[in-house]
């Protein structure tokens, strides 16, 4: 009796299953996705509260190539990437940013601070400009002693006309 219950166990299971599999949808190609370039000019401001230097105690395993101070990626791509000490509060102003696309961006930076500032908190403030006017601003912090490694989104209107929010912007 039991070698004839789990035969019926089965042939109800696979055939179940079976019969989903021929009775359910075709699954349909998936469209392309191609991301649209944003038009315009776009360039990024960076400025450090904090005097920006490579880190002294970051591996380095190129031999030949210096180890960054400064680095600023936009949506994965390396946009600037400085090897000298720069003074506290200086501009870096990387124009014609390419890689910006219509619809959500990511900008990554990373700026290492002086040793001499261990235990301070230090910040960051990018500006993302479009054809010379501010289009988004963000201040990134470190937490005391570290150096900043962060990244924030700004989105990116399509070329018609830009919509509102509830306050105006």
């Amino acid at each position: 009796m039991r070698p004839f219950l789990v035969i019926a166990v089965w042939i109800v299971f696979v055939g179940g299953l079976t019969g989903y599999m021929h009775t359910r949808e075709e699954a349909s190609a998936v469209q392309e996705f191609r991301q649209t370039v944003a038009a315009g000019h776009f360039a990024v401001e960076v400025t450090a509260s904090f005097a920006v230097e490579p880190d002294p105690f970051a591996l380095n395993v190129e031999t030949k190539k210096k180890k960054p101070a400064l680095v600023l990626k936009v949506n994965g791509q390396e946009a600037l990437s400085i090897t000298e000490r720069l003074d506290a509060g200086a501009p870096v102003v990387v124009e014609k940013v390419g890689g910006i696309v219509e619809g959500i961006n990511e900008l990554y930076v990373e700026a290492n601070p002086p040793i001499e500032s261990v235990g301070r908190v230090h910040a960051v403030r990018v500006r993302v400009l479009k054809d010379g006017r501010p289009l988004a601003q963000e201040s990134l912090w470190s937490e005391p002693g570290n150096r900043i490694a962060s990244t924030f989104k700004i989105k990116v209107g399509g070329s018609g006309p830009a919509q509102e929010d509830d306050h105006g912007r």
